[in-house]
């Protein structure tokens, strides 16, 4: 992915409406994990998405992200770009000028 799509390089960030947060990381390389905590900030045990980091990749056809080798697989709704105006989704702010991108229909905001 960090030849075909180096726009997903780093990390992402959405909080779900539940308080959730997803922490998504995709390195230069394209490895990287998923971090999903509560709302009390304690690490979730809901989604286990494995410690160690993973290869990412970006399926043109299918339009997603899928990541291990027996994937879990993320729809891309829209790559990443920049918001012209702040968009507001949920507990999501992103203001303009920010990268962003939609993954499985939730707004997640570069963060570096």
């Amino acid at each position: 992915m960090h030849k075909s799509r180096p726009e997903f390089i780093g990390s992402w960030y959405h909080q779900e409406t539940n308080g959730e947060e997803w922490f998504i990381h995709i390195d230069e390389k394209s490895w990287g994990d998923i971090s999903v905590y509560d709302a009390d900030g304690s690490y979730s045990e809901k989604y286990l998405y494995g410690e160690n980091p993973y290869r990412w990749r970006y399926n043109e056809k299918c339009g997603e992200l899928t990541h291990r080798i027996i994937p879990d697989r993320f729809k891309v709704n829209q790559l990443p770009s920049v918001a012209e105006t702040t968009i507001i989704s949920g507990y999501d702010t992103i203001p303009a000028g920010r990268t962003y991108c939609i993954i499985k229909d939730d707004y997640y905001i570069k963060t570096n």
